[in-house]
């Protein structure tokens, strides 16, 4: 436990905790921007769309993402082995996942 500890300590004092948790600072915002959605549209999103798969993940398990493609026709899925915080844990295989766009 120690060892895992001290991981998570060197990591976050690099980087500092304020990256990954402005997503969960702006949930109530998303939420309310969600609204404004045309209910014809809220099911599906034609862009093409890159999700990449944390294989250890204990919070967006696999099976959660499994019939997104009902949803989002032009999906491509990535997978890295890492857990919830796939940039910090495995940051080079996960950028390397994300194609350079013009």
């Amino acid at each position: 436990m120690m060892r895992t500890w001290t991981f998570y300590v060197q990591q976050f004092t690099k980087t500092g905790f304020e990256g990954p948790c402005n997503w969960y600072r702006t949930r109530r915002l998303n939420w309310e921007q969600d609204q404004n959605i045309p209910a014809a549209t809220q099911n599906h999103l034609p862009q093409p769309v890159l999700f990449i798969q944390a294989k250890y993940d204990g919070i967006l398990i696999p099976k959660l993402s499994q019939g997104m493609e009902k949803a989002i026709p032009n999906l491509t899925r990535a997978e890295v082995p890492a857990s919830h915080w796939a940039l910090w844990h495995t940051p080079e295989q996960t950028n390397d996942t994300i194609p350079e766009v013009d």
